[in-house]
């Protein structure tokens, strides 16, 4: 399965960071949350070219900073196309830009 890996440095502190995160992810399916470890995991929703995206953030400490790690890959089991890699890209770019429209 492709996945698309996203690491970024952000000026904000980890928890407006995760607390941003939280707020792009409540338009989703969130399936693992732990506000302490500053991890979030949800799933996109299904539509007619996609069978949903799995992601997956990491928010750390960086001193007054924080650092995101978020991962983009496809629902397990659904069946692997040619578009998985790209189709990931766009959705972590997509996550992104919502969570600095949220900061």
């Amino acid at each position: 399965m492709l996945t698309k890996t996203f690491a970024e440095d952000l000026p904000q502190s980890a928890d407006c960071v995760f607390a941003a995160l939280e707020a792009v992810a409540g338009e989703h399916t969130v399936t693992a949350r732990d506000p302490e470890a500053r991890t979030l995991e949800f799933r996109t929703a299904r539509s007619l070219f996609s069978w949903g995206h799995v992601v997956t953030a990491h928010v750390r400490i960086r001193g007054r900073q924080s650092s995101l790690c978020l991962t983009v890959s496809g629902v397990p089991g659904a069946p692997q196309a040619l578009l998985d890699g790209k189709k990931n890209r766009s959705l972590g770019r997509k996550v992104l830009t919502a969570l600095h429209a949220a900061l």
